[in-house]
């Protein structure tokens, strides 16, 4: 990976290219991305963890990406970038390496943040959106920036489409939190941790609105129970044990 970023910062100085050279280097960057891939599976194939070396070879393939993001006759070309700097922030942040995947979401967010987001109609690029802000949350929450974490769970309302699945993914996100910040037994995070459940339900009953399948209902109704459940503990944790019954038998 040192040779290979050490090409890419002398080709970098070279830049602008024109395009015939932006397309030769998105397939080499497609060709060392599918190479990862290759080593995850056979990582995956083996019990191996993913390397930091892997993680390295994916940053410079995401780099390189980027480099030619603005080749012609390519469609969406910047989210296909942003897709391939999401994934390397996720293989960083599994290394807990938080600050190599922050700033890869960043980039991701800045490529992603060019398009109005009321004019994407691609399924893969609406799930990118969402994902990233997820991605984004779970690392600023595993620094501590709790502020942040719900900020950009909070604007990934924006990003549901009014896809059930969205909607189940963010719940989901919402339900962790509070559950984390639940189970320190802290009686000034119960209200924090109420809230966070609460966003988490009221997702559940909008996608179970709009589900289309018996598997997207039942899955979402699964999640909703599991919100009541630890809303209700919540409740008993504060001795409030009327609330705690009633949270238990609503919306059943």
């Amino acid at each position: 990976s040192s040779d290979l970023r050490y090409a890419l910062t002398q080709l970098t100085q070279l830049a602008p290219f024109p395009n015939s050279v932006c397309l030769s280097i998105w397939k080499l960057s497609y060709r060392l991305w599918n190479a990862c891939v290759d080593l995850s599976n056979a990582f995956a194939a083996s019990g191996i963890k993913s390397s930091e070396e892997h993680a390295k070879l994916r940053q410079v393939s995401a780099d390189l990406l980027f480099l030619a993001s603005d080749v012609v006759g390519i469609p969406s070309p910047a989210f296909k970038c942003a897709s391939f700097f999401y994934k390397t922030g996720r293989v960083w942040h599994d290394l807990n390496k938080f600050d190599l995947a922050s700033s890869c979401f960043e980039k991701a967010t800045d490529l992603v943040s060019k398009v109005e987001i009321s004019s994407i109609s691609d399924y893969d690029e609406r799930k990118v959106v969402l994902n990233l802000n997820l991605a984004r949350s779970r690392t600023a929450w595993e620094v501590s920036d709790r502020n942040l974490s719900i900020m950009l769970l909070s604007r990934s309302k924006n990003a549901l489409f009014g896809i059930s699945e969205n909607y189940k993914a963010l719940a989901s996100q919402y339900l962790m939190f509070g559950k984390v910040i639940l189970s320190k037994n802290e009686v000034s995070g119960v209200n924090e941790a109420l809230k966070l459940m609460n966003e988490a339900l009221e997702l559940c009953e909008k996608g179970l609105r709009i589900a289309k399948t018996t598997e997207e209902t039942l899955a979402l109704k699964d999640l909703r129970a599991k919100a009541l459940r630890f809303i209700a503990a919540a409740h008993l944790q504060r001795d409030e044990f009327e609330i705690g019954r009633a949270s238990c038998r609503e919306r059943v």
